[in-house]
């Protein structure tokens, strides 16, 4: 039986580890967590910020490991929808928390560990939301049996 992509086992990780920012009591916030990119038009944000978690791309390793195995890295984007400037970084840093605190899962799905790349704010403050993305890689081995 063949088995899940590995980028797709990476992304369901990924979103069961950003699921557990639940709020107040452990986290700054309790974001919608939601796989994809945020739809066009914004959503209003009025309550809870909006989390959007997708698969952006995956290349060849650098260097490539040649022979039955292959080194990949893959990049997700963590988009975050929100009020206000304020509370998108209080989403950025819950989700830094949560990617540092699951990394021992991270691991385990990819034999490496995650790790935050750039952090943008794009230009979409209409209609009172604020978008940003944080962009996260992680590198994993396939063999020439793996999909």
């Amino acid at each position: 039986m063949a088995t899940e992509a590995v980028d797709n086992q990476l992304l369901g990780a990924f979103l069961a580890l950003f699921q557990a920012i639940t709020g107040p009591a452990t986290y700054l916030t309790a974001p919608v967590v939601t796989e994809g990119v945020p739809p066009d038009p914004l959503p209003a944000v009025d309550q809870a910020p909006l989390l959007y978690v997708s698969h952006v791309r995956t290349d060849p390793a650098n260097p490539p490991v040649t022979g039955p195995v292959h080194r990949w890295t893959a990049r997700f984007a963590a988009w975050i929808a929100a009020k206000d400037q304020r509370t998108t970084n209080q989403v950025r840093a819950d989700l830094l928390r949560r990617l540092y605190a699951g990394e021992a899962a991270l691991t385990t799905a990819a034999q490496q560990p995650a790790y935050p790349l750039e952090f943008t704010r794009l230009d979409a403050n209409r209609a009172g939301v604020h978008l940003a993305v944080q962009l996260i890689a992680i590198d994993y081995q396939t063999d020439h049996t793996a999909t």
